[in-house]
């Protein structure tokens, strides 16, 4: 198994030298293949000290950006010779070993993360992404997939070659020249294709497996980004392997923390920036971007030891408890309207 991982901007390599020391500390099994360009010396030199780096090879076009996925890994599977392809997105920190987590599967599993609760679209419906498509559905998930993390053999070929070709789509070409809130459902990003495809009668037979949240992964983005129920999870069975850094880019010197007060105290406690703290202070990395910046963001860190789960679990125990009282008034709105019908 090859643990891919592609970066060229220079803004991100905060986080991928915490990939790597991650991986480093917690998966020293692993070997890593890196397809990067664009990036300083520094990191070249920094990337070269790491015994589970097995090659560095040149980024795909910069035009691919969130493209790249099928491109990459088919690279793998047929030019390099890796039948055992996982592809790691570069604001990840690893906290398990990965060829435990990923070799319990069998060679035809194709595997995806579950998406955040806090996306715009964080449901697959009636596999509304396959039917806005118009393919014949032949299954359904349970929610939406998102394609932070990819697990892929050569068995899945057809499948990655059929994702590729959707992204010349003329449909989703156009699509992706809009703001990304104002694109259909099938066609906000490659990762929707993606799920498109698995629901599809086409590929229903492709044996899939998720990343859960909470047990498998947890995102750091939005209101909705570590819900009680996560923590209690990671409580009892220690950190999920993989925690992700979505839409949060700290470290990028134009980053700006969007939303309120409250918002922003919330994001003081995210399990990605405090395990960023704690990893970048203990190997000497410039973290000062994973500090809290809040009055509130540095009390609930220092009460909970920095801790994730416990670490802003006030907010979000209140947060729970909105969005819940949220889902039933609606429901029951909806109810109403029918026996109004």
């Amino acid at each position: 198994m090859r643990v891919c991982v592609h970066e060229n901007r220079q803004a991100e390599e905060p986080a991928l030298r915490l990939l790597l020391l991650s991986v480093a500390r917690h998966s020293p099994k692993t070997k890593l293949v890196l397809f990067c360009s664009g990036l300083t010396q520094a990191f070249y030199d920094f990337a070269a000290t790491f015994e589970q780096v097995e090659a560095v090879y040149p980024s795909f076009p910069v035009e691919r950006h969130w493209n790249v996925k099928p491109d990459l890994l088919l690279h793998c599977i047929r030019d390099l010779g890796f039948k055992d392809v996982v592809w790691l997105d570069s604001d990840i920190i690893v906290t398990r070993e990965l060829t435990q987590v990923f070799g319990q599967f069998s060679a035809d599993v194709f595997l995806m993360a579950q998406e955040t609760l806090w996306a715009t679209t964080p449901d697959d419906n009636g596999a509304m992404r396959a039917r806005g498509w118009g393919f014949d559905v032949g299954r359904e998930h349970p929610f939406a997939l998102n394609s932070c993390i990819i697990r892929a053999t050569e068995q899945h070929t057809a499948l990655l070659e059929r994702w590729q070709d959707m992204q010349t789509h003329e449909d989703y070409v156009t699509a992706q020249k809009q703001p990304s809130g104002q694109r259909p459902a099938h066609l906000r990003g490659a990762q929707e294709l993606l799920t498109a495809l698995l629901c599809s009668k086409e590929f229903s037979d492709t044996k899939l497996e998720y990343l859960r949240l909470g047990r498998d992964v947890v995102h750091s983005y939005g209101l909705k980004a570590f819900p009680l129920r996560q923590r209690l999870q990671w409580m009892k069975n220690g950190p999920p392997p993989f925690v992700h850094s979505q839409r949060l880019k700290p470290w990028m010197p134009t980053y700006q923390a969007g939303g309120g007060w409250l918002n922003r105290c919330y994001e003081d406690t995210f399990p990605y920036l405090l395990l960023a703290d704690k990893l970048g202070t203990r190997e000497g990395e410039n973290v000062g971007w994973a500090r809290a910046k809040t009055l509130m963001g540095r009390l609930m860190r220092a009460t909970s030891f920095g801790y994730p789960p416990l670490c802003g679990v006030g907010l979000a125990a209140a947060f729970d408890a909105g969005f819940g009282a949220a889902r039933l008034i609606k429901t029951a709105m909806g109810r109403d309207g029918c026996q109004g019908r």
